[in-house]
């Protein structure tokens, strides 16, 4: 799983990428359901992530809930 640093500064770049309040938002919240993202958003997201890390997401297109995106960064991270 990401470091509390690292969790840090995807919260943050998920931000600048979203335009919703992120605030008391949990890791099992649904992109498309509770967060209202679509495709797009999902695309602005991981584009932002990918800068913040120095990354390439792969398989993004998959991931349902912002846990998911976390993992698909720390394995990402981890590969490296």
């Amino acid at each position: 799983m990401l470091t509390k640093q690292q969790d840090d500064r995807f919260m943050l770049a998920f931000g600048r990428a979203y335009d919703g309040l992120l605030e008391g938002v949990k890791d099992h919240a649904k992109l498309k359901r509770d967060l209202g993202m679509d495709s797009l958003d999902l695309i602005e997201v991981v584009i932002e992530i990918e800068k913040e890390f120095d990354i390439t997401i792969d398989n993004f297109e998959h991931a349902r809930t912002i846990s998911d995106l976390k993992k698909l960064t720390y394995n990402a991270i981890k590969e490296q």
